[in-house]
């Protein structure tokens, strides 16, 4: 599981992080139109945050599995 966050959009979004059978390790690399990019660590493809979707690399085009969850401040 990969929980993310970006602080530009103020979005979180909890995504399997098994692709294809495969669990996979992800980074922070960088922004993209104002939201976080993630880059896993065995094909080095970028992932969108706002939507679990590669837009480069081998994995260009798949689209990782959100989780159920729920934003909500520390006061709640």
């Amino acid at each position: 599981m990969i929980a993310t966050y970006c602080t530009v959009c103020r979005t979180g979004r909890i995504f399997s992080s098994t692709v294809d059978g495969v669990p996979e390790k992800f980074r922070l690399v960088g922004m993209d139109h104002f939201n976080a990019m993630f880059e896993d660590a065995r094909t080095k493809s970028w992932w969108q945050q706002a939507t679990g979707k590669a837009i480069t690399g081998k994995q260009k085009g798949k689209q990782l599995i959100e989780m159920a969850s729920q934003q909500m401040s520390l006061a709640s």
